[in-house]
């Protein structure tokens, strides 16, 4: 739950941020309400200094019904074909199997701090 207005201005500044980019997969059902979102957007960073293309993920959400119906694993493979690496960051102590849908996605421990992990996912090397 968002407070302030502050806090709230900034998360949707983020939203927008996220939307505008076209790197946000949403996944809807058939009476097209939403059941998945994941929010991504380009780090700039590595955009503006690097030349290269990464994707950070501040938000990945599965309504519960749908947790057992692979919207989560759409949200990803929507993010991830375009072969940029791809990191999330998982709060810890999560408990909502979030780590392990990771991993089994092909996605590594990158970095571990005092709140939260870093996961880290980059596509195959191509075989020259």
């Amino acid at each position: 739950m968002i407070e302030s207005e502050a806090d709230q201005e900034r998360a949707l500044t983020a939203i927008m941020e996220c939307c505008t980019a076209e790197l946000s997969p949403i996944v809807v059902d058939e009476k097209k309400e939403i059941v998945g979102v994941l929010l991504a957007k380009r780090d700039q960073f590595d955009w503006g200094f690097r030349n290269m293309e990464t994707l950070n993920v501040s938000l990945a959400a599965v309504s519960s019904a749908y947790r057992d119906k692979d919207v989560f694993k759409l949200l990803l493979e929507s993010v991830t074909k375009k072969a940029a690496p791809v990191f999330i960051s998982v709060k810890a102590g999560e408990g909502q199997g979030l780590t392990d849908e990771l991993k089994r996605f092909g996605f590594q421990l990158e970095n571990t701090g005092a709140n939260s992990e870093l996961y880290k996912w980059e596509a195959p090397a191509q075989a020259a």
